[in-house]
């Protein structure tokens, strides 16, 4: 069965693509020097240390260590100059940091920050990905004294109860305050994360994390049905009629609080300018283990293998693991997703 709905699936990725051959699908990749890039892009850089793995996340983690980050950020630095060397600059561009958390691994991140804007241009928006638990006073100051301009902050849910449903810790410190502390710092935008499990939550229960998400006054809600991603089936997802239900009621919600959608899970204030996306970029540079590079001609992954990366990147070489050609076609349909 699996077999001939993958025949039936790559059937139709052909079929709308309108080719025979390429459509959707990456070979392992052999390059051994980086591709000419454009003169300025956009980067995405994958920080993947995380203090635990949620069961529910399906991205390239690694415990925290700070052991290792030393070396860690040392090649991720020398990867942003192999790509420089083909002239691409980070000037006025974007650069978003995801992880894992990335705001886990402190003043490293940090030091990262300034020396990447000091060597590659300094880009017109930062963004970074990080949890309450992580967002110290100190923390918040010196994120905003290094440029970064917008925060997406993991919450889940302002109930102990439901996070545990979700199989993560209580937030140790109170997630209403850290986010007035963050809202009060002057970011451009201040964007959390909402997870309901429709499966046992009521949406009840949802509405009151939106309200007390609405209450503390931040840019961006975006909130999204768990996932189940490591299970015997694999990727397990809400039946299609409770997710209907969950999305109605998400969008009749926010919209009745006076937010505006700016993508499928996320909601904005209308008068918010700076908003917070991590898919919403043409083309861009990926740095770290298992990011993406996408060129108007090609897509690339990184390798998810942390000490293969670190060997490719310490001799000079890309990380890459898997590539797709990006015809005409393919391209024209990446920009429309």
């Amino acid at each position: 069965m699996n077999h001939l709905n993958n025949i039936f699936f790559r059937a139709i990725r052909h079929l709308i693509a309108a080719e025979r051959k390429s459509a959707f699908t990456f070979v392992p990749s052999v390059r051994y020097a980086f591709p000419k890039m454009p003169d300025r892009m956009d980067f995405y850089v994958h920080i993947p240390y995380c203090r635990s793995h949620c069961r529910w996340c399906p991205y390239n983690t690694r415990l925290h260590n700070e052991k290792e980050f030393p070396l860690f950020f040392k090649n991720l630095l020398s990867e942003a100059h192999h790509v420089a060397s083909t002239g691409v600059s980070l000037l006025d561009k974007s650069l978003y940091i995801g992880g894992g958390t990335p705001t886990s691994t402190d003043f490293f991140l940090l030091d990262f920050i300034k020396c990447l804007s000091e060597d590659l241009g300094r880009p017109s928006t930062i963004a970074v990905e990080t949890s309450v638990d992580e967002l110290t006073h100190n923390k918040i100051r010196g994120l905003k004294s290094v440029g970064v301009s917008q925060l997406s902050i993991g919450v889940q849910s302002f109930n102990a109860e439901r996070l545990k449903s979700f199989g993560r810790a209580s937030h140790m410190k109170s997630a209403t305050d850290v986010l007035g502390d963050v809202v009060r710092e002057g970011f451009d935008n201040v964007k959390i994360d909402i997870m309901c499990d429709v499966q046992q939550n009521t949406l009840d229960e949802l509405g009151d994390d939106i309200s007390r998400a609405v209450d503390v006054g931040v840019d961006q809600i975006t909130i999204y049905p768990l996932f189940q991603f490591f299970t015997e089936r694999g990727v397990v997802m809400p039946r299609i009629i409770k997710r209907k239900r969950f999305y109605n009621y998400v969008w009749k919600t926010m919209c009745a609080k006076g937010y505006v959608p700016s993508s499928v899970w996320s909601f904005c204030r209308p008068n918010t300018t700076s908003k917070f996306s991590s898919v919403q970029r043409r083309t861009f540079v990926g740095l770290g283990p298992g990011a993406a590079t996408s060129l108007d001609d090609l897509f690339v992954f990184n390798t998810f293998d942390y000490n293969a990366w670190q060997l490719r990147i310490s001799n000079g070489k890309p990380a890459y693991s898997l590539e797709m050609p990006m015809s005409v076609n393919m391209r024209a349909l990446y920009d429309l997703y």
